[in-house]
């Protein structure tokens, strides 16, 4: 069936693979496993609540989330993209699995929590493409604080979690150099 999702997209596929929740829609393909699935869903829809009560605002287009597992294996864990019309998109490597590991769990919560607000960072500011970091490390501490508030991450965790992230970002903006740069610049 043909359904209307988000701004500018349709659903053409099998009809039990799209559900209409209460605050999105979901698709998820055939090889996605149940709880996969179910835990992308909840995130997604406690990250939504979440992201519009900090941000203050809600969001214009109601949001879908394409789930899929199809993904090289090895390649990859997991990769996200956002569109501007409100399209979420997690891809899974095909031989990716939900491990009864908390902190493989935490893991996807927060990938898809992080992906959730680029909903809103995307539309309420301007990406620099010469700071992607602003960009990527405004939505990841949107999806750290999202996890403390959901329960799935505890205030030692968020601590040590922002530690870490902290401590590879230097490296990944290109080294200590280009942040001491960046910041005598005023760009961080």
């Amino acid at each position: 069936p043909q359904r209307r999702l988000t701004q500018g997209y349709f659903y053409l596929g099998p009809r039990q693979q799209h559900r209409r929740q209460s605050s999105h829609e979901l698709i998820a393909g055939a090889s996605v496993p149940t709880p996969l699935r179910a835990l992308a869903d909840s995130a997604l829809t406690a990250a939504l609540r979440d992201h519009a009560r900090r941000f203050g605002t809600t969001l214009k287009d109601r949001p879908a989330m394409i789930i899929t597992q199809d993904g090289p294996p090895g390649s990859f864990s997991f990769r996200g993209d956002v569109t501007d019309g409100g399209l979420m998109s997690l891809r899974f490597a095909r031989d990716f699995t939900l491990a009864s590991s908390a902190t493989t769990r935490a893991d996807v919560w927060l990938f898809v929590a992080h992906e959730a607000a680029h909903l809103w960072n995307s539309h309420l500011a301007q990406a620099d493409d010469a700071h992607p970091f602003l960009h990527e490390g405004g939505a990841e501490y949107a999806a750290l604080q999202s996890a403390v508030a959901a329960g799935v991450l505890s205030q030692d965790a968020l601590r040590s979690r922002l530690s870490a992230r902290l401590t590879e970002w230097p490296r990944q903006i290109g080294g200590r150099d280009s942040l001491q740069r960046i910041m005598a610049r005023g760009g961080a």
